[in-house]
């Protein structure tokens, strides 16, 4: 099925640009709500390249069989992640219950400026 991504705004006029008469935004969404379909934020989800990817399932499985006693041994520092010119939009997206994790009603963040510190 199709996701229906936009504000009630959005949506609305996209539904009115056909031929037939002008619904009117109670209309719709009573008609959405009746199929059990609501305006959600959509979630976010952090952006992968392939070789993103395949790095992490590569380190993973050269760490699978490590011990809690190997972990101890790691070094952990706290660092502190500062994003630069954020484009931290959510944008609407109209699902069911239970479809949050779906692929088509994510929202892909996007590679901004970031910068790292270490804190002591």
């Amino acid at each position: 099925r199709s996701y229906l991504k936009g504000t009630w705004q959005e949506l609305l006029q996209f539904v009115n640009e056909g031929p037939s008469q002008p619904v009117k935004e109670g209309t719709l969404r009573r008609e959405l709500h009746a199929m059990n379909v609501w305006s959600r934020t959509s979630r976010k989800r952090q952006f992968f390249t392939q070789k993103h990817k395949a790095a992490r399932l590569q380190w993973a499985g050269s760490h699978r069989t490590w011990t809690a006693a190997d972990w101890r041994n790691v070094i952990w520092s706290d660092k502190s992640c500062f994003c630069l010119y954020s484009k931290d939009v959510c944008r609407p997206v109209h699902r069911r219950p239970g479809e949050a994790f779906n692929p088509d009603c994510v929202q892909d963040e996007t590679q901004d400026v970031r910068f790292r510190t270490s804190h002591g």
